[in-house]
């Protein structure tokens, strides 16, 4: 009842063109070089990862930089509606932007919200770094789905999901208690810190898969799919 007039609201009227069934199975699917691979992973595990370990610590991060419990929980909060927003948008982009580019979008974004906490209690700080912060991790879900069709296509998505699946969860796992133990012993900047460092590691490695020849030519199947 919900989700149907928001799909008639955003999805496009017209049918979107599509290879015919026979010509997608005919085509082999082309794996990605290991380097490529490995930096694929990189690109799209850490900064969930990032993104799953300061949802985690978040609250008490905010305590930790001088903001009272209600505060730190209020502006924690703004974490969910940033990450909506921000699918919205880039749902209402639709074709008009790749998913490469929002993954470079994403991954550079990531580092910069965490400026706002050099700033300690300044409220509308907190709530910067929360809201950029919810913008990054809610496109780079959407990337982490979307990027793989972008660079192998509907023939190959499967068996390129399959493989970075594993590292990807792994990085997932680790991180909550990770950022749990920095904001333990290093406080809200050592954890800040701990965030910069790998978010910068992804941006990194979206950059130079972004720079590879996978990256300038994606797979045959276009962002379109995605609807």
């Amino acid at each position: 009842m919900v989700a149907l007039p928001l799909y008639l609201a955003v999805l496009p009227r017209r049918a979107l063109a599509r290879e015919p069934a026979a010509a997608a199975a005919q085509r082999p699917p082309t794996p990605l070089p290991p380097r490529l691979l490995v930096l694929l992973a990189v690109a799209l595990g850490l900064p969930n990862a990032t993104s799953a370990g300061l949802s985690l610590v978040s609250i008490a991060l905010l305590a930790e930089l001088g903001h009272a419990p209600a505060a730190a929980i209020a502006l924690a909060a703004l974490h969910g509606p940033a990450q909506i927003a921000a699918r919205i948008v880039d749902l209402a982009l639709g074709t008009r932007s790749r998913a490469m580019a929002t993954g470079l979008f994403a991954a550079a974004l990531m580092p910069l919200a965490l400026l706002p906490l050099l700033g300690g209690e300044r409220l509308w700080l907190a709530a910067l770094f929360m809201a950029a912060f919810g913008v990054s991790s809610g496109l780079m879900t959407v990337v982490r789905a979307a990027l793989p069709l972008e660079l192998a296509g509907a023939a190959g998505y499967g068996a390129l999901t399959g493989r970075i699946s594993l590292p990807g969860n792994v990085m997932i796992a680790v991180a909550p208690p990770l950022f749990a133990a920095a904001l333990e012993h290093t406080g809200p900047l050592g954890t800040a810190g701990l965030a910069g460092i790998v978010s910068l590691v992804a941006l990194a490695a979206m950059a130079a898969l972004a720079l590879s020849d996978a990256g300038r030519s994606p797979g045959a199947s276009t962002r379109a799919e995605r609807g």
